[in-house]
């Protein structure tokens, strides 16, 4: 379960996970100070977050040595959908056919899994 309060800035709150600290925050042009990060750009984190660990992961059971890993994600908000844009860059150089292979195996990374799914959302009393 995640909690996030309210912070004394107008708009501004602060998520706890693990002993890590999230701080969000909106734009000025929606009333926000900008002292914090999007909630949209934290949905998106969690997609670039997971296809860079699926990435090395996918590299280690393959035992392809890599130094490096960049994923990089766009979201696009249309009014009939979502786009996730992503581009992974590998800091030491793959033979093509390779780096093919591994961008197949992180095409169902557990976060895009998630977000391909039907999705409800629930008022619940008993979290």
């Amino acid at each position: 379960m995640i909690e996030c309060v309210s912070d004394k800035t107008r708009h501004c709150c602060k998520t706890e996970i693990n002993g890590f600290l999230i701080q969000s925050d909106a734009t000025k042009d929606k009333g926000g100070q900008e002292n914090g990060v999007r909630p949209h750009d934290i949905l998106a984190t969690a997609y670039a977050s997971c296809l860079n660990m699926s990435v090395r992961m996918a590299c280690d059971k393959k035992q392809i040595p890599i130094d490096s890993v960049t994923s990089k994600v766009e979201l696009v908000r249309q009014d009939s959908k979502t786009i996730f844009k992503y581009q992974i860059d590998f800091k030491n150089p793959l033979p093509e056919n390779t780096k093919r292979e591994i961008l197949v195996m992180i095409e169902n990374c557990p976060v895009r899994r998630t977000l391909s799914k039907p999705i409800e959302f629930q008022l619940s009393e008993d979290l």
